[in-house]
C-alpha cells in the first residue's frame, strides 16, 4: 500500500499523543480519516487540523469498549465507501496503581479498552477485508508489553495484544490481511494523567510517571513515521523509535539491569 491518497482508514484514540500525531501525518498522505475518540472537542480539533493538512476526516465520539457502536460505524463508513482499508487500534488507558492496589474495576477497565475493543474493532473489519483479500490491521502495543512495567494490568493487556496479533498473522496472513504491531517506548504523552484513578496512591504514581514520560520520552510524531511506513510497507513488529529497540536488545541481554531501570524510573 505504497500510495495513501483516499485510502479509508479507522484510528481510534486519536484527540491526543500518538494518535493524534498519527492522524495528522496521515491526512499529508490525503487518507480518508474516520477517527475515534471519547472527548469531543479535541477529536474536532484534531479533524480540523487534519483537513487543513489535506485529508477528510470524520469524527466519531463514543467509547471504543462498546462493541456496539463500532460495529455501526463500520457500517455506516462501507455503506459510504464500500470498505476499510486500514484499522489502527491505538486507544489504551493505565491504571496508575500498584498491584495490590488494582481492583478488579480496574482491571476490567484496562483490559475492556487496551484488549478486548481490539478484539471487538476487527470482528468488525475483517470480514470485509477477508471479502476483497486485502487490508492493514495496526494494533498499538506497547513496549512494556515485551517487557514489563511496574503497571500491571497495562504491561498484560498489551502483551495480550502481541500475542493477538501473532496469532491474527498465522490465520490471515496468507489471506492478504497484512497485521502490524507497533510497540511504542517511552513517548510524551497525557496517557498518565488521563489513567489517574481515584485515590491518593494512583495521583502520585500518575504524576510520577508523567514527569518520566515528560522528561524522557520522544515525541509522538516518532511513532506517527513509524506507523505510517509499516501501512505503507508492513512488516509484524515494529519498535518505535529507536529507543525501543535499543532497550528491548538491552533487556534480552542484560534482564536484571533493564528491570533495575525500569524500577528506578518507576
Amino acid at each position: 500500500m505504497r500510495d495513501l491518497k483516499g485510502k479509508v482508514i479507522i484510528l481510534t484514540g486519536a484527540s491526543s499523543g500518538i494518535g493524534r500525531a498519527t492522524a495528522l501525518a496521515l491526512a499529508r498522505h490525503g487518507a480518508v480519516l474516520h477517527l475515534v475518540a471519547r472527548r469531543e472537542a479535541l477529536l474536532e480539533q484534531v479533524c480540523a487540523d487534519a483537513r487543513a493538512r489535506g485529508g477528510s476526516a470524520t469524527p466519531h465520539v463514543f467509547d471504543v469498549r462498546d462493541p456496539d457502536a463500532f460495529a455501526r460505524m463500520v457500517e455506516q463508513i462501507t455503506a459510504q465507501h464500500s470498505r476499510v482499508d486500514v484499522l489502527i487500534n491505538n486507544a489504551g488507558v493505565g491504571a496508575m496503581k500498584s498491584f495490590l492496589e488494582t481492583t478488579d474495576d480496574d482491571w476490567k477497565w484496562t483490559v475492556d479498552t487496551n484488549l478486548h475493543s481490539v478484539i471487538n474493532s476487527i470482528r468488525a473489519v475483517l470480514p470485509g477485508m477477508l471479502e476483497r483479500g486485502e487490508g492493514t490491521i495496526v494494533n498499538v502495543a506497547s513496549l512494556a508489553g515485551l517487557m514489563a512495567n511496574t503497571l500491571a494490568a497495562y504491561s498484560a493487556s498489551k502483551a495480550a495484544v502481541i500475542g493477538l496479533s501473532e496469532s491474527l498473522v498465522l490465520e490471515y496472513g496468507d489471506r492478504g490481511i497484512d497485521i502490524v504491531v507497533v510497540c511504542p517506548g517511552i513517548i510524551d504523552t497525557d496517557i498518565a494523567n488521563a489513567g489517574i484513578l481515584a485515590g491518593r496512591a494512583a495521583e502520585s504514581v500518575g504524576q510520577n510517571l508523567q514527569k518520566v514520560l515528560s522528561t524522557h520520552g520522544a515525541r509522538p510524531e516518532a511513532v506517527a513515521r513509524d506507523i505510517v511506513a509499516a501501512i505503507r510497507r508492513p512488516r509484524f513488529l515494529i519498535l518505535s523509535p529507536a529507543h525501543a529497540t535499543v532497550l528491548r536488545t538491552l533487556h534480552s541481554m542484560f534482564p536484571g539491569l533493564t528491570r533495575s531501570l525500569v524500577r528506578r524510573l518507576s
